[in-house]
């Protein structure tokens, strides 16, 4: 009499069958996932492809073959014979590449015969056969493959017959160009004065080369000697100025009793400033829509003047100011910005 099996015994069997059905879920996952991928390339295919059993059943098509058949859908079609859904017929079609496929277990080749391009309305095809072969070595359906020439057999045709009119054309040419033959003997003659005339042409122009880069050679000497002047006379003048002119400004400043007059002299001496650094050329050459009043006032602004600073020495209201600082933040790009005005200026002076 056998011994039942332990607790612990059908406790390790329970946990051997949960692992194995783990198993085959994830091999069923696995071949579930990998069968949604191969009907996708199978319907992504844009020719007409069905696959067959060895009874002529069809076991499955793609989307491409439904609509070039005007097919309701798969389902309507799957489990009857190919010959009947594709062509209307009672029996397997005269020349059947998928029949000779199964006869020579290999792939087979045809184009559409005159009773095919009925049934597709006029289309022609190239079809390929496939034989199913599985692991054993047994024979078990076919993919059926037909890719629409339609076009191509048309090009064929009106290929031919372009031939045709090319060889007449052809012919009429040879007569012409015989006859032209004889005028390019003379042309031929013509090229050559020409050429010779091009020869000494050339010669000339060389020569006109030549000269033109001694004479490009000599302006590149005279604008380097131009650039050299200009660098010593801004360097005189800022010299002077700096000796001759800023040294009085400061002593005005020192000696003149009123506020507003020492505004103005400080606002001055800003200015010859400018004149020595790259803020004035730097402003001006960047924001050249900046209006005379504008490039003033970004000069005050720079120096840390406010406002109402601005306004008493323009000896205008507060609200003009501000007008101009609003168009000057425009204008340098930093209307939409909370950027500050001064602290952007001092920026474009550094660079």
């Amino acid at each position: 009499m056998a011994r039942k099996p332990t607790y612990r015994q059908l406790e390790r069997r329970i946990k051997e069958l949960e692992k194995e059905a783990g198993g085959r879920k994830q091999a069923e996952e696995t071949l579930d996932s990998t069968h949604r991928k191969l009907r996708a390339v199978f319907d992504a295919i844009q020719e007409n492809m069905n696959v067959v059993d060895l009874d002529f059943n069809l076991t499955d098509v793609n989307d491409v073959l439904i609509k070039a058949f005007g097919l309701p859908d798969k389902e309507s079609v799957l489990g009857r014979k190919c010959f009947e859904v594709l062509k209307g017929r009672k029996d397997i079609c005269p020349n059947c590449a998928v029949a000779e496929a199964y006869r020579t277990k290999g792939p087979v080749y045809r184009t559409s015969t005159a009773e095919d391009e009925i049934s597709t309305g006029g289309r022609t095809f190239e079809i390929f056969a496939y034989p199913i072969i599985d692991g054993d070595g047994n024979l078990t359906g076919a993919v059926e493959f037909a890719r629409d020439s339609t076009k191509h057999k048309q090009a064929e045709e009106a290929l031919r017959k372009a031939h045709d009119k090319l060889e007449q054309r052809v012919k009429k040419r040879t007569a012409e160009l015989s006859k032209a033959n004889e005028r390019l003997k003379r042309e031929i003659e013509e090229r050559k004065r020409v050429k010779d005339a091009l020869r000494k042409r050339e010669a000339a122009l060389k020569i006109r080369t030549k000269e033109l880069e001694e004479v490009n050679s000599a302006l590149r000497v005279l604008l380097k000697q131009r650039d050299e002047d200009r660098t010593k006379l801004e360097e005189n003048v800022l010299f002077n100025l700096k000796r001759l002119v800023l040294p009085y400004v400061e002593k005005m400043k020192k000696n003149s009793p009123k506020d507003k007059q020492r505004a103005y002299l400080s606002v001055l001496e800003s200015n010859l400033n400018d004149i020595v650094s790259p803020f004035a050329v730097g402003l001006s050459s960047k924001y050249s829509d900046l209006t005379p009043t504008e490039i003033q006032t970004a000069h005050l602004v720079r120096d840390g003047k406010t406002t109402k600073e601005i306004a008493k020495l323009f000896n205008v209201s507060v609200a003009t100011v501000e007008s101009h600082r609003k168009s000057i933040r425009r204008k340098i790009g930093i209307s939409k910005r909370k950027a500050n005005l001064r602290s952007h200026l001092l920026s474009i002076q550094n660079r």
